[in-house]
């Protein structure tokens, strides 16, 4: 049966002891096994390695393991002590910070950017709004008073064109004869219809602006909630850029003050090491 290797130890060792051991430490546990006259570190003797460790993070509890990491290996000796307070300080899991406790300070970095921008964004569309409200009552006013002056001005050809047509008529003898009533219908109902179709256009280009601007308002509205989508979706990626970055800062001064406690000459190196695997 095949045995474990190294960074198969380390993770038994997470399971069992609930820590992290170096990769050194991890080592001198799989020579253990090999040393007993056994063929390969199987599972069993690993575990039952790990379980006689004290829980210490400095001290395995196994007098061969601790003497020989420590002559063999002062960095892992050293890794061990940063480990134990780490461990110690801050928990097991003292790399497993919560990004969230960093949200109320990346909003109040980036909020006042975004709540600009939204503002700028939405002050141009209330503006777009406005204006084409303004042209369209415009307009309409426009279309109402040409209407009126047209019909005021028709009305006035057409008594003014049966006046002639009665003056016509009666110079010629013929006011009360059939002919004059047939031309004098016929201007009215010319006139009439020429009031008609010029109220019938006016009211079909008031119809079309009003169209416009329905059609302007629900666009505006799409393009708004699509904007609104997309800025959400960009403040809260970079205000998980921000979160992150923070969490990160903070594990790089844990680490830090762990290495600078228990780190001795290798704390540049422990740092780098450590940094690493997580």
């Amino acid at each position: 049966m095949a045995g474990l290797n190294t960074s198969q130890i380390i993770g038994r060792a997470k399971e069992i002891l609930g820590r992290d051991i170096s990769g050194s430490e991890a080592d001198q546990i799989l020579s253990q096994a090999w040393d007993q006259g056994q063929w390969g570190a199987d599972q069993g003797k690993v575990d039952s390695i790990l379980r006689s460790y004290s829980g210490s993070s400095s001290s395995s509890g196994n007098s061969y393991v601790d003497t020989g990491v420590a002559a063999a290996d002062p960095l892992a000796q050293a890794e061990t002590n940063v480990m134990k307070y780490l461990s110690g300080k801050y928990g097991n899991n003292w790399y497993d910070i919560d990004e969230e406790q960093y949200r109320a300070a990346s909003e109040e970095q980036y909020d006042p950017y975004y709540q600009a921008e939204l503002g700028d964004y939405m002050t141009g569309i209330t503006r777009q709004k406005d204006r084409s409200k303004a042209d369209e009552e415009k307009l309409r006013g426009e279309l109402t008073t040409q209407t009126e002056n047209y019909v005021g001005r028709a009305k006035r050809e057409i008594d003014s064109s049966l006046e002639s047509s009665r003056e016509g008529f009666a110079g010629a003898g013929l006011y009360f004869s059939g002919k004059r009533i047939k031309k004098e219908g016929e201007i009215g109902i010319t006139g009439e219809e020429n009031i008609r179709d010029y109220t019938r256009e006016t009211g079909l280009k008031a119809e079309e602006s009003q169209l416009r601007q329905q059609r302007l308002g629900e666009d505006l509205s799409s393009n708004v909630g699509t904007y609104k989508r997309n800025w959400t979706a960009n403040r809260e990626t970079a205000l998980r850029g921000s979160m992150a970055q923070q969490s990160q800062e903070e594990m790089n001064r844990r680490l830090l003050e762990g290495a600078q406690y228990g780190g001795g000459d290798y704390t540049g190196q422990l740092t780098t090491n450590i940094l690493s695997r997580y």
